[in-house]
């Protein structure tokens, strides 16, 4: 696994990165605040995959406000397995992103290998160099916090969040927030309004639930969790949008396997986002987080890892 983190500024890739593996390709991580350029190598390709060794395909995330790829770059996973947990690229982009590059993932049917997201199409723009195999999967994902051209908002959450086989309903409300976004020549700095303290849930983890009850007990818990504290206590801004959105997804697969659809395909995008979660709980922890509320997230991460996988080994 490789990592590159700018929690304040932008991140610029000008050398190549090579996560390779004859078999198994590894996994490339790029996260900014702001720019993510890359203008050189990210390679997480599984090399010489065969039956015998069961090789796939690595995972390449580049997430950050804007994202730049032009020509001469390369962005590749390529080898064996299903989407999102192998030889996949997922880029995310909160502005805008430009993409003259090589984009090269895996072609398993399934899921898309090759995702990318920005709060909407138009936001995504693709040079003549472009050279993606597959077809990229264009995601409009409005919910994306705004990075650039922001203005002043005000908002107002409501969350409800029930939990079976107990009866035990508990509801999250979020008094109206003003932010104020103040564009300087270094880029825009946004100032949000101090979070009033929610209503913690009744403890669920308590109750003899099992299988997805337990599961969602657990997730809800943390979305709870994190909604009742400062994002100082989160390691910032940055870490604390990761760790909302990684838990925000994971729930969204979760619900989507519990209905039925795709059971294996989305209790495994559910574990893949609670990996991120925890990745990024370190992070927190390495930024401020106090140790109780690091350990107390990280137990209720870890139960929901358990039941994701009996949920997993279930579903075979």
């Amino acid at each position: 696994m490789v990592t590159v983190n700018s929690s304040a500024g932008n991140t610029t890739i000008n050398g190549p990165i090579d996560a390779r593996g004859d078999e198994f390709g590894g996994s490339i991580e790029v996260d900014a605040a702001g720019a993510a350029t890359i203008t050189s190598a990210l390679n997480a390709d599984s090399r010489a995959p065969t039956v015998a060794g069961g090789g796939t395909g690595g995972t390449i995330l580049i997430q950050a406000c804007t994202i730049s790829a032009p020509a001469g770059a390369i962005i590749s996973s390529v080898g064996p397995g299903a989407a999102p947990d192998n030889a996949t690229n997922l880029l995310v982009a909160s502005g805008h992103m430009v993409l003259g590059c090589q984009l090269h993932a895996g072609t398993d049917p399934g899921d898309p290998h090759n995702v990318l997201q920005a709060p909407s199409i138009a936001d995504i723009t693709f040079t003549a160099s472009i050279d993606a195999v597959p077809t990229p999967n264009q995601v409009e994902n409005p919910s994306l916090p705004c990075c650039e051209n922001c203005a002043t908002t005000s908002t107002t959450t409501v969350t409800t969040t029930t939990i079976a086989g107990g009866g035990t309903t508990s509801t999250l409300t979020t008094p109206p927030t003003t932010s104020v976004t103040t564009t300087t020549p270094g880029g825009s700095t946004t100032v949000p309004s101090t979070p009033t303290t929610t209503q913690a849930p009744s403890d669920c983890t308590e109750l003899p639930l099992v299988g997805f009850d337990a599961l969602s007990c657990r997730l809800g818990m943390l979305r709870i969790g994190l909604g009742t504290l400062p994002v100082e206590m989160l390691g910032g801004k940055k870490i604390g949008r990761q760790l909302a959105t990684s838990l925000e997804r994971a729930t969204s697969a979760m619900q989507v396997a519990q209905d039925g659809k795709k059971v294996t395909a989305n209790l495994r995008r559910a574990r893949k986002q609670l990996n991120i979660f925890m990745h990024a709980l370190k992070r927190a922890q390495r930024k401020g987080m106090p140790p109780d509320v690091s350990a107390h997230f990280q137990a209720l991460a870890s139960e929901a890892m358990d039941e994701l996988g009996s949920l997993r080994a279930g579903a075979h």
